[in-house]
């Protein structure tokens, strides 16, 4: 693969971003429809990962935990009665287990109560931290990741991910809610105004992509957008990354000029029909 192919494997979390400084000798092997995938000999000799969407985080690690339990019947791991497995990073040493997961709270965010979501999810063996930008839609979005690998099982700690998760989940509803009611006008003028520019834009860069994907993804939310397959974010947000639209348009660019042009043209293919 070349390296703006890896880029992209490392953007949809694929592959760690050490693995890059070393590729001797490392395999990916996607299994199925390429949700899953096993790469072998990079931090760890096997890794078994999957990506999907919150709302199948127990499905996906369900899945894994089958694979995993085939693996072990062939291969021997390295495993501690006391700490459980040793892995390559001892952060990981225990149930040899990482979980994230991507999250859009707008409502929270307007209403400054991340801080108070940041201490709580603490107290529950996590951690969220912003993505990136520093305008109210583009700080919407947080990685929420676990942090705990030794004195816990592994199903009752994806369990309890799950329901934080599903907490999170109610708790921005009631937050959007109050916010869209209380600035309903200004709130629906910037989510057509989104869609127009993705309609329209012939140059769109990374950070002003991911704040047209909260907008819509806001729209789809209040029924003002359409979104058949439930997959119009997802399509739209992935287009932030400057490595997947090279790799989507099988273009070699180095100027940031050509890459947003690609981007809104992309985009615009999105939306069209809309």
């Amino acid at each position: 693969m070349d390296s703006n192919e890896r880029q992209v494997l490392l953007d949809r979390g694929m592959i760690p971003k050490k693995s890059l400084r070393n590729l001797n000798g490392i395999s990916l092997f996607p299994i199925g429809d390429g949700h899953i995938s096993l790469l072998s000999n990079a931090l760890d000799h096997i890794c078994l990962n999957a990506v999907g969407h919150a709302d199948s985080f127990s499905g996906s690690w369900k899945d894994l935990t089958q694979i995993d339990d085939k693996l072990s019947q062939s291969i021997r791991y390295a495993y501690d009665n006391q700490f459980g497995y040793l892995t390559g990073s001892i952060f990981n040493t225990g149930t040899g287990l990482a979980a994230e997961a991507m999250l859009f709270l707008p409502g929270l965010t307007a209403n400054g109560r991340i801080r108070d979501l940041a201490r709580a999810v603490e107290r529950q063996g996590f951690s969220i931290r912003s993505l990136t930008g520093n305008d109210s839609w583009n700080s919407a979005f947080y990685e929420i990741k676990s942090t705990q690998t030794i004195g816990v099982q592994e199903e009752k700690y994806m369990q309890r991910f799950d329901s934080l998760l599903s907490d999170i989940n109610d708790i921005e509803n009631q937050y959007w809610e109050k916010m869209f009611k209380g600035s309903e006008i200004t709130i629906r003028d910037q989510i057509w105004r989104a869609l127009g520019t993705l309609k329209y834009a012939r140059q769109i860069d990374g950070q002003e992509a991911m704040k047209l994907a909260g907008l819509i993804k806001a729209g789809v939310k209040e029924k003002m957008i359409p979104d058949k397959n439930g997959l119009l974010f997802h399509q739209i947000f992935s287009l932030v990354s400057n490595n997947q639209v090279a790799y989507t348009t099988h273009k070699e660019m180095d100027d940031a000029q050509s890459i947003n042009a690609w981007r809104a043209a992309l985009l615009r293919d999105a939306v069209k029909e809309l």
